[in-house]
């Protein structure tokens, strides 16, 4: 609640889509905080603007690291010069070997098309709670 008044007494709004995004807009300048628990992604259209909402941070919060994004959420981040680049492979490849899938070949399509399945096909899973693990994760 601290940070969260924080920020808007800051200037920042709170994004009516995501209660975690805090927003700032200032002329062509746009600043954006994103708070999960307590970790915490702040970028923006300028950089100097992200430097002092960093700043702003340090001094009214104790914060371990003030590092570059690399993981949030099970997200990889990369950079380039021109864009940020958002992967899950590491998510995946996790998934792939919990379910003794991590040397499977890919295919376009996981099912055959023929037969055309029906709701009489087949016979239900004796357990099927890895079935839906696997389909909630993904």
């Amino acid at each position: 609640m601290a940070l969260k008044q924080h920020l808007l007494d800051s200037g920042f709004t709170n994004s009516l889509a995501d209660a975690s995004l805090f927003i700032h807009s200032s002329g062509s300048q746009l600043t954006y905080v994103l708070v999960y628990v307590d970790d915490i992604i702040v970028t923006g259209s300028h950089s100097s603007t992200v430097h002092a909402v960093l700043t702003a941070f340090a001094d009214r919060f104790s914060i371990k690291d003030l590092v570059d994004l690399h993981y949030f959420l099970g997200i990889e981040v990369s950079r380039s010069k021109r864009a940020m680049h958002l992967m899950q492979r590491k998510y995946i490849n996790d998934l792939l070997l919990k379910t003794n899938m991590l040397d499977a070949r890919p295919v376009s399509t996981p099912l055959a098309t023929t037969p055309k399945l029906t709701l009489t096909s087949g016979a239900p899973l004796d357990d099927p709670s890895n079935y839906r693990s696997v389909v909630g994760s993904l």
